[in-house]
């Protein structure tokens, strides 16, 4: 696990944030392809095998951008949307995100029919394809049961640094809420990270929501105040 930068111990949060951001772009990007692709195939099937994983049932799942985060595609997506059944007996729903507009709550979850779909999408100012808006948009939020999330670096409480942008932050707090106003479970989040991505200790504000749990290619990390399913 990388330590965190000593050197900007009186700096800001935000500084800190910015800093750390900084520093770990620039350390993915001097990664070959060839080396992301082969620790993504370490990390996937420590992701599959989790309990989380295979009782999901509706998974969002985060399209990958072209800056050396964990690839979700179309490896990763394939087998999410063909790998068996959830723990209902069904096909699993699969949801990945749209961005809408700057603010963070711009971001909505819409339905993917199949893999080959994302080769036909436009693809976003950060390089990321994204499906077309519907013609009409429900205000309401999927039933999630598993979050896979997106982040530029990760630390083993769970605690993650995004691009800075707030709108997985925000989307997950809607959908919490959403969960709670309907009387179900709170679904379970889970980021992907290169052992690269992974630090002593990520930089939070109160705003920023820890995740349940970090996969990377070598180890699991849990939350330890998130109990584990079926735990």
């Amino acid at each position: 696990m990388t330590s965190a930068n000593p050197s900007n111990a009186g700096a800001s949060l935000s500084e800190k944030k910015k800093d750390l951001r900084k520093s770990i772009t620039a350390r993915l990007r001097a990664l070959d392809d060839s080396y992301v692709a082969a620790e993504a195939s370490r990390l996937f099937p420590r992701l599959l095998a989790l309990e989380e994983y295979t009782d999901s049932t509706c998974v969002s799942l985060y399209l990958s951008m072209p800056a050396k985060e964990v690839p979700t595609f179309p490896d990763l997506l394939e087998a999410v949307m063909t790998d068996g059944k959830g723990a209902e007996g069904r096909a699993r729903d699969v949801y990945v995100p749209k961005v809408t507009g700057p603010a963070p709550g711009d971001m909505v979850m819409l339905p993917l029919s199949s893999p080959e779909d994302v080769s036909s999408f436009p693809v976003s100012k950060w390089g990321i394809p994204e499906p077309p808006l519907p013609p009409s948009l429900s205000p309401s939020l999927p039933p999630l049961d598993l979050v896979l999330v997106p982040g530029v670096a990760f630390d083993n409480k769970c605690n993650r640094l995004g691009h800075g942008k707030g709108y997985y932050d925000s989307f997950l707090s809607r959908l919490f809420a959403s969960h709670a106003a309907a009387g179900r479970a709170r679904p379970m989040t889970i980021g992907l990270a290169l052992e690269e991505q992974m630090v002593a200790s990520v930089p939070v504000d109160t705003f920023d929501l820890p995740l349940d749990a970090v996969v990377t290619p070598d180890k699991v990390y849990f939350r330890k105040d998130r109990e584990r399913k079926g735990g």
